[in-house]
Parts: C-alpha cells; structure tokens; sequence
C-alpha cells in the first residue's frame, strides 16, 4: 500500500483584504508550492541514500512471538545489502574503504538498542551478533577492536528473553569470543562517565531561524572509533511533548551522550537532528541496520502493541533514509506523524530525504 502524505495549507489574514489581492497573493503561493513540490519530485534519490530492505524468512524462525534470529542469517542478509550498496566489491574493500587512509588494525564501535534500565524493546542479540560476525569474518577486523555499547545502568549482558522485563541481548552465551561490551550508563542511569568531547552544534530550523545545541559524548567516539555502526530496532514513540514519534536510528544516538535522559521534551526533533549533525557521528557513522524482524507500531516507548515475523532488516549508510522509511512502515501498520527530526536532519545535510519514503527502499528478497 503506498503511503500518500496530504499538506494542509493555512493561510492566516489580519483585517480587511481586496479579493484581487487575495487571489494573486493565493496563486502565487500555490504556484510556488507547486514548484517546490515538482522539485522535491523530480530529485532522483542517490545511491547513498538507498535503503536495501532485505527480507529472509528463516532469519526468525516463527512468527506469533519473539524468538531468538540466527546470527549466520543476519551476517548474510547485511552482506547482501553491502554488495548491492558497492557493487563488484568484497566486504573486505569496503570495511577497509571505511577507514581512513593506511589505519590498521581498524576499530568498530557498534551502538545497538538497549531500551534504556529494563530493555523492553531491544534489537535481538542475532543481530547485533550477525554483524560482528561480518566484521569479523568478512571485513577482517579484528574481535578485541568492536565495541559493542550502550548507555544503561544495569542488566546489560542477562540471557536471550523475550522483551517483557528481561533483556534478550548480547550477554553469556550470546556474546560473540573476543568482543567487547561495555555499559556506560552510571548506576542511576542519568549520566555517562567518561563522556567528555564536547561540539556545539548550530541547526538551520528553516524560515532564517537557527538554534544551537551542545552534547557530550563518550571519550571513545572520538579517541578510538574509525567505524561506527547503528543497530536500532523498529519501534514507536508517543510522540510529543516529551518524545519523538519514532525512535530508529537517529534517536539511537541518545545512547552515545552524557545526559540522554535529560534530552527529552521540548524540542525533541530539533536535539535528535543537532546530535547526528555533530562531527563525531557525521564522519564516522559507515553503517545502519536496523532491526525489523519485528515492530513495535503502537504505543511505545515501553509495553507497545508488537509486530512479529517481518523478518526484514533495513539496510543503508544514510541515518536520516533509515528512519525515514522505518517510519513509513511504522506508519502504515498504525498511522503516526513524520518525525520532525527527518526533515530537520536533512536540511542540515545529514542525509536525504525524497519526496516519498517508498523512493528510498530497495526490497532484497533471500
């Protein structure tokens, strides 16, 4: 079903106005509307801005509830997104392409979704297990070099369970040898230790108007990071005034500062946009995949109504692309407005949105 978005246009007149001058002030708008919308259509959408929705039947094996997803299945569903991405490339060259020039051995750091002190809707640890797997085995980086982290205060590393008020993620038999984990949330779950590269950021709002934000991130994104690699899950947010309306892979980031609790409320898109503008994330963020093999469509951000047996992961180098068509999925499952974060994050070039979401997604079927 294609998702069809209506503008509502509202024109606000103070005192009196002459019907020729309503009419030429009303065509001229709609006529540079019009223009605009014939703009935004006609771009096409660039390579880098592809979404490979891949899909796999076997990756969750059934489909009325949460199961564990194979790891071997997920490396190669992400290594057949990454091929179509760089076509007549290995795996190899294009880890290797993430890198700057002559660094060896390389770093990965791998920020997954944790879902803050509980972890009632996290990315399945097959996922997150999947990729290091790809890093490891087909883009040569070495174990001890990814670092797998998230900001949360307890719980990190219990055994595969469903998300009620367990934590099905990477910890005891679901860690992959050699890897690090690391939790970096303090014991009240309000700061980050070890979080001190700071970047103020200026956004550009639109209509000339600008606001500037300043974030702490972990010591590590900056010092120790070449790759840095997004795995989000699929999930609804209640949206505002203290949340966004989806949390994918922008949001994700609230897990890379000092103070993502404090980060909430007024003016949440505008924060979510200003953080993947910082440099730190900007420059070294190679790789999204997000975790669709189920959705939280309605009523998060804890105990939502869940989708399960999708069985998809979004793949793509362009975080503002990834949400947007993870919240054109979302939206077709239960209608919810476009974060406003899409928008704002595209204007300031942290990636591309098209005129529709569905111009973005390329269904990879295995």
């Amino acid at each position: 079903m294609e998702h069809i978005r209506l503008q509502r246009v509202v024109c606000r007149m103070g005192g009196r106005i002459s019907r020729r001058r309503f009419m030429a002030g009303t065509a001229g708008g709609l006529a540079a509307l019009a223009a605009t919308r014939t703009v935004a259509a006609g771009v096409s959408v660039p390579d880098s801005a592809r979404v490979w929705v891949v899909h796999h039947p076997g990756v969750c094996p059934v489909e009325n509830g949460y199961r564990p997803a194979d790891p071997d299945i997920v490396r190669a569903m992400v290594r057949a997104a990454l091929i179509k991405m760089h076509p007549g490339r290995s795996v190899a060259d294009i880890v290797a392409g993430w890198c700057p020039s002559g660094k060896t051995p390389a770093t990965a750091r791998i920020k997954i979704k944790f879902a803050g002190t509980r972890g009632l809707f996290p990315c399945h640890p097959g996922v997150i297990n999947g990729v290091v797997r790809l890093l490891v085995d087909d883009g040569g980086v070495r174990p001890e070099n990814i670092h797998v982290y998230e900001n949360c205060p307890k719980n990190f590393g219990e055994a595969d369970r469903p998300p009620i008020f367990g934590t099905p993620f990477a910890g005891g038999k679901n860690r992959e040898p050699g890897v690090v984990y690391s939790q970096l949330g303090a014991p009240d779950g309000t700061d980050m230790p070890n979080a001190n590269h700071r970047e103020t950021i200026r956004l550009d709002c639109g209509n000339g108007q600008t606001k500037e934000y300043t974030f702490h991130f972990w010591d590590g994104l900056q010092n120790d990071t070449d790759i840095l690699i997004n795995i989000p899950a699929l999930k609804r947010h209640i949206g505002p005034p203290k949340f966004t309306t989806t949390t994918i892979a922008m949001k994700n980031h609230y897990g890379s500062i000092r103070d993502p609790y404090r980060q909430h409320g007024t003016e949440i898109g505008e924060k979510i946009a200003a953080l993947n503008a910082a440099r730190v994330i900007r420059a070294k963020e190679k790789l999204v995949v997000v975790d669709a093999l189920y959705a939280m469509y309605s009523q998060g951000p804890e105990r939502g109504r869940m989708k399960y047996g999708l069985n998809k992961l979004l793949v793509s180098s362009d975080p503002v692309a990834a949400d947007y068509v993870g919240w054109g999925m979302l939206n077709e499952m239960e209608p919810c407005a476009e974060p406003r974060e899409i928008m704002l994050a595209a204007r300031n070039g942290v990636g591309f949105r098209a005129d529709r979401w569905q111009d973005h997604a390329a269904e990879l079927e295995m």
